[in-house]
């Protein structure tokens, strides 16, 4: 079986690579060891390895104990829970145990107490049976007549049969006499056959309570710990203070220090999501390997060059070992081995289901499993931003629903009428006022992202404040659709301007430039051109990540301008970048002649006043400029591309001016992270976008290392970075300690230059530092944010950023992107203190540490959206109106304007904007039933899949991965009635219905009747009333509604609606 084919080599693998060697060194002089850059696969394999290797009892202790758990079972790795360990003191006892920090430091009878209590019944002993019987009652066993489960026991004449674990063990007696006693001999869960044991042991059901604490049990075991950090702040709270009192307690400290010295004298491991300090330990960086969201072309690819497949001679030693198990295993093959790999020697595919998978780098080995090659659950079709009703929505988080407003979810709960259980969506408004929404409409509920990180006010259900909020944004986002249209529409216009054959110069910038251009910048540079070769201006969006080649788009396509006699704008958001830039474009066009001037604050008065008058004069051919340029004293004779770099980072006033430069000139927009800016051009296809996600030739992933803040790391990092002859960028983005933090620095470091350089220095003194730091001058330079954008210095090759988690997700990925420009291996060192690692900063951290592959920025962008809002999207008049009712609604709002528009452009009639009312009310329960998945997480992310399904094919898909998931068990009738239930939602939208509901009508003498009322959106048509007929001839129709007794339609009612739209679809 290739899962154990795995653990062994992972074994000779650990054995070959010395860590169990150097682990026992670091324990033998420090007593501990941290292992750092771990994952939770990487965890739970490593200790596997370290019980193999000690050959001793471990305990091992997290605040994360459940998804853990499911990882071990995952690798067939037994454990007992702690709560559940009454053995502790027998050998038959598992060589690993599982405790949260909490169970741990429970109050017990101490461990010599507690063996008093074990009782060792051995064949030919002697033992009264009913002594006995009383004995297992006083230490918690229950009495029954047939014993199935643990702590119970069964007495039948001379025979007692009891479940000490999870295993029945039968105990024969002859009077008083043991005559035989039968079991599997195992630890608990194992299975085998019964046989015959000439001892046992008989434990409490219980642990009973006393003054000791449990963790005191566990001497001489070796103890792992996940994270340091987090478990002596549980300890430090635990016992510091007296319940109730603020004042440090006496008894606190002195049982705190008793568990201090407990610990010290074991053989302790912690292991570390971060990297670790390599004097206390070893860093491994083993994280989950890359996600493909069911990108099969790059998993080929990646899998391609794992396997060396270019390789002519493929041996067992040769190239990295590749695993995959998955549960569609079969087609995987088939599609590698079609593909052209060879699967068998280095890579290896088996048929099982694992959590996740694990990229054991420094072994040279790779685990996949589905959650990698294939995502959560794939979506099709989806061509639109998809804000869904749930996105990543947890308890206590804002949303929005159409009809009520803004409020709180506050979880999902199932509620019963006349016998049918739905499941709702609970969320509360103003005042406690509470609304249950069903499961089925949750796509009228959008979660609430803020414009700024200001929580919004709760609507209230009393008052009708909401509809006029909503029909006030409306307005506004009906006239801002009318403005996308009307660009639109202007830009659809000729321009007044053409380009020349530039062949030539374009052949001697390809010529001349210093890297090879990869696949996808060479399809950017070419969907450039070819637009401004169109008669109608260009207005595209170039993505690309940190150093990925957007500037060389920027040059081709200056150079095509100003060869046809026209001028170029280049706008940054930076000084610094604009400097960058500055140089970049004379050094790629020097051979050209262009004129190419800078316009910041780096430039006195007197030469920005000439500049301003030869660009008015047309003399000046390329300028690049902070928003300087979008001054009302700047005119071109000639303008005819302007090119926008990381427009995301200009003000709301600065992105108002640009509306107005669009006209009918090329615009060229370059971004690494392209949300939220390019979420509204996305609503109507409003902009073209080339995507460059291939890195440029020998460029090499950064290693990110997240730590602890300490002296000696920074000192480590800037030294071997100065002896390999580069520089090094320090980030402190505090201008008012940025001195202190330097002189620091200069003490730990005397040979070393420092320079500092920030924003708010004088600019002609900034200008000098940064051009002194670029020529080397200086080693180090100590600085705030300002190398965020652009900076380009190919000597400097590592960053260390102090206090990183007051830094964004997509700004973090930003500073990282500074380095790593030249084929040296480059280090980032994002460091913390441990007070304020928690909540979203050690998710953020979590995040750039495990996603340092390169071209991953764009996923972090989505990631960081969430937790900091989205700022600004489309101008000042409607930043207000998106923080009334949040940017998903928003942007529902507009998206549907802007359909509405194109619709009477077109003159067709907009079915779409009818989506959120379509309402299915049915007889029927619907709802996924608790214990179906493992985590609630995983139901939430269930229902937020089926909320966005707009095509059938996607229900398919979802119900193939369905039956994956629960191949072990069936899919609930509940659960299937709910799919159905949404396939019935998009059949009606298709068919332009828009309620399809059941309710109960009075009749004769009172009685209820409940009646199925199908109404549309149009008047039937004579087809449509014969393909409803064709099942059943009961139906009543009126102009626009079909009604029929739901008894006439028979027992399988449900089915026969089914029927029915199924035949209105055809």
């Amino acid at each position: 079986m290739q899962k154990d084919d795995f653990l062994k080599l992972f074994s000779e693998k650990i054995e070959q690579s010395e860590i169990i060697k150097n682990t026992r060194k670091i324990i033998s002089e420090r007593g501990s060891v941290s292992f750092g850059g771990l994952g939770r696969c990487g965890k739970v394999l490593l200790i596997q390895e370290l019980i193999k290797s000690f050959d001793k009892k471990t305990l091992f202790l997290s605040e994360n104990l459940d998804e853990l758990k499911n990882i071990f079972n995952d690798w067939s790795i037994e454990f007992d829970d702690i709560v559940e360990t009454q053995n502790l003191a027998s050998p038959q006892g598992r060589n690993i145990i599982l405790s949260s920090f909490s169970d741990i430091f429970k109050k017990v009878t101490s461990l010599s107490d507690y063996k008093k209590t074990i009782l060792n019944i051995k064949v030919g002993g002697e033992l009264d049976v009913i002594d006995f019987s009383n004995y297992l009652v006083e230490i918690g066993y229950e009495r029954v007549k047939k014993p199935n489960s643990r702590g119970e026991f069964g007495v039948k004449g001379d025979v007692v049969d009891i479940f000490i674990d999870d295993e029945k063990t039968r105990i024969e007696f002859f009077g008083d006499k043991v005559e035989k006693i039968t079991g599997t001999g195992l630890k608990p869960k194992q299975k085998s056959k019964q046989l015959n044991l000439k001892e046992i042991y008989i434990y409490p059901v219980n642990i009973p309570e006393g003054d000791d604490y449990l963790i005191r049990w566990f001497d001489d075991y070796m103890i792992i710990i996940d994270g340091e950090d987090s478990f002596r702040s549980y300890v430090l709270t635990l016992f510091s203070f007296d319940e109730g009192d603020l004042e440090i307690s006496e008894k606190g400290i002195r049982l705190l220090g008793e568990i201090e010295k407990f610990i010290k004298n074991q053989k302790v491991i912690y292991l570390e999501n971060f990297s670790t300090d390599e004097k206390k330990g070893i860093n491994l960086s083993w994280y989950e390997p890359k996600k493909y969201g069911g990108n099969t072309a790059d998993f080929l690819t990646d899998i391609k060059s794992e396997s060396l497949q270019k390789s002519k001679k493929i041996t067992e030693n040769n190239s990295r070992k590749v695993y995959i198990f998955s549960e569609k295993a079969e087609q995987i093959k088939r599609f590698l081995i079609n593909n052209g790999i060879n699967v068998g020697i280095n890579i290896k595919v088996e048929k099982r289901k694992i959590i996740e998978g694990v990229n054991l780098q420094n072994l040279g080995m790779v685990v996949f499993g589905d959650k990698e090659i294939f995502g959560e659950l794939k979506k099709k079709r989806k061509k639109k931003i998809n804000f869904s009703a749930l996105t990543n929505l947890k308890k206590g988080e804002y949303v929005v629903h159409i009809d009520h407003g803004i409020g709180v979810f506050t979880g999902f709960g199932e509620i019963s009428v006349d016998g049918i259980k739905r499941e709702y969506i609970f969320i509360e408004y103003d005042k406690g006022d509470k609304i249950y929404v069903p499961i089925d409409q949750a796509d009228k509920i959008t979660k609430y992202i803020a414009v700024t990180n200001s929580p919004p006010h709760l609507s209230s259900l009393k008052t009708g404040q909401w509809l006029k909020i909503r029909k006030k944004v409306k307005e506004n986002a009906e006239k801002i659709a009318r403005e996308l249209i009307e660009a639109q529409a202007l830009r659809e216009g000729e321009k007044p301007f053409y380009y020349v054959n530039d062949e030539k110069e374009q052949k001697i910038l390809e010529k001349t430039f210093a890297h090879h251009e990869t696949p996808d910048q060479a399809k950017a540079i070419k969907e450039v051109l070819d637009d401004m070769k169109e008669r109608k201006p260009m207005d595209r969006l170039v993505c690309g990540d940190v150093g990925y080649g957007k500037t060389e788009v920027a040059v081709r396509s200056a150079a095509r301008a100003v060869v046809s006699g026209g001028q170029v704008a280049i706008l940054v958001p930076t000084t610094i970048l604009a400097e960058q830039h500055l140089q970049t474009f004379e050094e790629r066009l020097d051979r050209l002649g262009f004129k190419i001037k800078s316009l910041s604050r780096f430039i006195d008065a007197k030469k920005q006043k000439k500049i301003i008058e030869d660009i008015k004069k047309g003399s000046v051919d390329i300028v690049i400029g902070t928003h300087r340029l979008l001054s009302k004293d700047i005119e071109f004779k000639n303008l005819n591309l302007i090119i926008i770099d990381e427009e995301q980072k200009f003000g709301v006033k600065h992105k108002e001016k640009l509306k107005n430069l669009r006209a009918k000139i090329d615009i060229l927009t370059m971004t690494a992270t392209p949300i939220p800016r390019t979420l509204y051009l996305g609503l109507g296809g409003l902009k073209d976008i080339s995507l460059i996600q291939t890195p440029p030739e020998g460029r090499l992933p950064i290693k990110t290392v997240v730590i602890k803040n300490d002296d000696e790391v920074i000192k480590n990092a800037v030294m071997r970075e100065i002896e390999r002859g580069g520089q090094v960028y320090i980030v402190h983005n505090r201008v008012e300690t940025i001195v202190g933090f330097a002189s620091k620095l200069k003490k730990i470091m005397p040979k070393i230059s420092f320079v500092i350089g920030h924003g708010q220095m004088d600019d002609k003194k900034l200008a000098q530092i940064m051009n002194d730091f670029a020529k080397g001058k200086y080693q180090v330079l100590v600085c705030s944010t300002i190398i965020e954008s652009g900076l380009d210095i190919s000597t400097v090759n590592t960053l260390i950023v102090d206090k990183a988690t007051n830094f964004g997700l997509s700004q973090l990925h930003q500073l990282r992107g500074r380095i790593g420009r030249s084929h040296a291996q480059a280090y980032a060192y994002f460091l913390y203190n441990s007070e304020d690692l928690k909540g979203n900063a050690q998710k953020r951290l979590k995040a750039i540490s495990e996603k340092e592959a390169l071209g991953s920025g764009y996923e972090l962008s989505l990631e960081d959206l969430d937790i900091r809002g989205s700022g600004n999207i489309l101008g000042e008049e409607q930043h207000g109106s998106m923080q009334m009712v949040g940017v998903g609604y928003y942007l529902k709002m507009l998206e549907e304007a802007v359909d509405n528009l194109k619709s009477k452009i077109s003159n067709l009639k907009n079915k779409e904007s009818l989506r959120d009312d379509i309402k299915i009310d049915l007889p029927i329960s619907t709802y996924i039933p608790d214990g179906f998945y493992e985590k609630e997480e995983e139901k939430i992310k269930a229902y937020q899949v089926l909320s966005g399904f707009e095509y059938l094919e996607e229900v398919e898909d979802f119900l193939n991965s369905l039956n994956n998931i629960s191949k072990n068990q069936d899919i609930p009738q509940e659960y299937l009635n709910l799919i159905d239930v949404i396939k019935i939602k998009i059949k009606a939208r298709n068919s332009g219905v828009k309620s399809v509901i059941v309710k109960d009508v009075l009749g004769v003498g009172e009685r209820k009747i409940k009646k199925l009322y199908i109404e549309f959106d149009h008047i039937l048509s004579r087809e449509e009333v014969g393909r409803i007929f064709a099942l059943n001839r009961d139906w009543y129709f009126g102009n626009t509604l079909a009604r029929i007794d739901l008894k006439d339609l028979g027992d399988d009612w449900f089915k026969k609606i089914k029927m029915t739209f199924d035949n209105l679809g055809k």
